[in-house]
This record gives structure tokens, sequence and C-alpha cells, in this order.
């Protein structure tokens, strides 16, 4: 089996959640907690509503992919 991933994803500076594959390679992303009380604060997308929630499967890496170039060479960089 492979290792868990974990990546921190941040708008503009501000940490806003991560994003982490596991070891069965299933993709998650959950909101930070002081992303969630900050009054400043926006879902990535609507997909994603604003929530303690762990999402996972499809909407999460649907979102995400669609935020890579489409040039393969480019992503495998």
């Amino acid at each position: 089996m492979g290792k868990a991933k974990n990546l921190s994803v941040l708008m503009n500076g501000a940490p806003v959640g991560w994003l982490a594959r596991s070891a069965k390679g299933i993709v998650s992303f959950g909101y930070d907690e002081n992303w969630l009380s900050d009054r400043n604060r926006r879902p990535l997308s609507l997909s994603l509503p604003l929530t303690a929630q762990v999402y996972s499967g499809n909407r999460v890496e649907n979102f995400f992919d669609n935020l890579l170039p489409d040039n393969m060479a480019l992503r495998n960089r």
C-alpha cells in the first residue's frame, strides 16, 4: 500500500483547509477550523459548502482536478 499524502489548501495566502489522499487512494478535503470561524470566510466551491464536514469522493476530486492544467505533460512534472 502507498503512503498517505496531505496538502494545505490556501486562498490568497490564508489557510482554508487540507486535501488528503489516503493510502487506499481516497481523496478528501476539510476546512480549517479557523477558516470556518473567520467572518470573511467563503467556500472554495458551491460543491464544497462551509461546514466542519469532511468531503470525499467525486465532488472533491472533480473540483481540484479542474484547477490543474489540461496538458498531462505539465501535470506529470
